[in-house]
């Protein structure tokens, strides 16, 4: 008997480890209404299964060893849409390999190794409906070379996320993608970036409207995103110490004058930095962008001037503010808030301020202005201990307000806020909180 188990433990190994076209022992097959999901990830495959159901619609082979996509390495799959072949080490995509899967809209090929040599230059011919294509996270940045002749055979691609690298040029090859909407590079490779006036040639032709960047930034030209005439969200993470909020700002000169939904500038302060005073020139090229939603979250900020402030002519029409960990003093920062008259959700938390303790109190009662429709303010896990606040807040929308976690070490504290006849949630962790009709007291001790 233990001689039988053993043999049968020895079969289940080999057809789950070794190569094999039959479906492996560890795949999941998942059925719901109008999707069947067949799930192969780390199960150590070498091939793509060959048993899979002909009414596969989501097929992940995630975290595999499959070196390389031969002509029909796939079975017949009509209704497949969506392939996941991450993490596979990939090597190689061979002619006709996705022609029994013509119907993919979505195909995933980050965290290989594919090179621009590694793609036939014919191999994505057949995939005419596919809509969105992430190919980061390879090794295009060793040649500095995209499998551009490849990638001009997709016509209808809505979404790509691709690897960028010094001295990158995304133009004249990704003149056919007509119908791209969305644009994610992420950095690959030793070093930093530098965004060059001349990097995005060509990109005026695409439909680009959403476009997202994440690099260690070493220098920024301020003309590099005149190219994209569509452009409606731009989100810029720096991972690097060497660009500055000043700088990043500089560079939105080729959107200037421009109506924007959403613009986020992330990362950009120096390593050592005692906080960084925003100024007229500043404003410059923000200050013309009329922007909905805007986030301007760990640069380093501590002041924005009255010149800047007054220069920032289209801060009204800000809906969403975010300008969570920077290094700002709140309560003095708090009467700007009433300049910003569209603004419905501010944000401003995990704040590291550079001030001296004597004026981090407000024990004289002061009245704060706020815009009519704020209705989400979110103060929470800032490094304010001692006397807090003595105000009142004459704002008739304001709905949530998020004060939770005011001190790291918190003392003896306290607060007395006024004027919140219409508030529906607080948050106050790490305090005692007393109401009394519109005015609430919290503190902790």
């Amino acid at each position: 008997m233990a001689d039988v188990k053993l043999l049968l433990t020895l079969w289940i190994l080999l057809q789950t480890f070794l190569p094999s076209d039959a479906l492996p022992v560890c795949c999941d097959i998942v059925g719901m209404p109008r999707e069947t999901r067949v799930i192969c990830s780390g199960c150590r495959l070498h091939l793509v299964p060959k048993d899979l159901p002909s009414n596969t619609t989501v097929l992940d082979l995630i975290n595999n060893n499959i070196i390389s996509l031969e002509r029909d390495s796939f079975p017949d799959l009509p209704l497949l849409k969506i392939l996941y072949l991450q993490r596979n080490n990939l090597v190689r995509i061979k002619s006709g390999a996705f022609d029994n899967v013509p119907n993919i809209e979505e195909l995933d090929l980050a965290d290989n190794t594919l090179e621009e040599v590694s793609i036939d230059t014919n191999v994505f011919e057949t995939l005419k409906k596919l809509k969105s294509l992430n190919i980061q996270r390879n090794k295009f940045h060793l040649s500095k070379e995209y499998p551009g002749q490849a990638l001009s055979t997709i016509s209808n691609l809505e979404f790509l996320a691709i690897d960028i690298f010094e001295g990158f040029l995304f133009g004249k090859r990704f003149w056919n993608q007509t119908y791209l909407q969305k644009l994610y590079l992420s950095f690959k490779g030793k070093g930093g970036i530098t965004l060059l006036n001349t990097s995005f040639d060509g990109v005026q032709r695409l439909n680009i409207k959403e476009l997202y960047i994440r690099a260690p930034f070493r220098k920024i030209e301020n003309n590099f995103l005149s190219p994209f005439v569509h452009l409606t969200t731009l989100i810029m993470i720096n991972t690097s110490y060497k660009s500055s909020i000043h700088d990043a700002l500089q560079g939105l000169y080729g959107i200037r004058e421009r109506t924007m939904d959403l613009l986020t500038m992330r990362g950009f302060r120096y390593q050592f930095t005692n906080g960084e005073e925003l100024g007229k020139s500043d404003m410059f090229n923000l200050g013309t962008i009329c922007v909905r939603t805007l986030h301007l979250t760990y640069n380093g900020i501590s002041i924005m001037g009255t010149d800047a402030m007054t220069a920032w002519t289209t801060k009204t029409c800000i809906e969403d503010l975010d300008l969570s960990e920077n290094m700002f003093y709140l309560p003095q920062s708090f009467p700007l808030l009433v300049l910003f008259r569209s603004l419905t959700y501010f944000r401003a938390t995990h704040t590291q301020i550079r001030i001296d303790r004597k004026r981090r109190s407000f024990n004289n009662e002061q009245i704060f202005f706020l815009p009519r429709n704020l209705t989400l303010i979110d103060i929470s896990d800032n490094e304010i201990s001692g006397p807090l606040f003595n105000v009142t807040i004459a704002n008739d929308n304001l709905n949530v307000l998020n004060i939770g976690y005011s001190s790291k070490n918190p003392k003896c504290s306290y607060a007395v806020i006024k004027g919140l006849v219409h508030l529906k949630r607080i948050r106050h962790i790490r305090s005692r909180l007393f109401t009394s009709s519109s005015k609430y007291v919290f503190g902790n001790a």
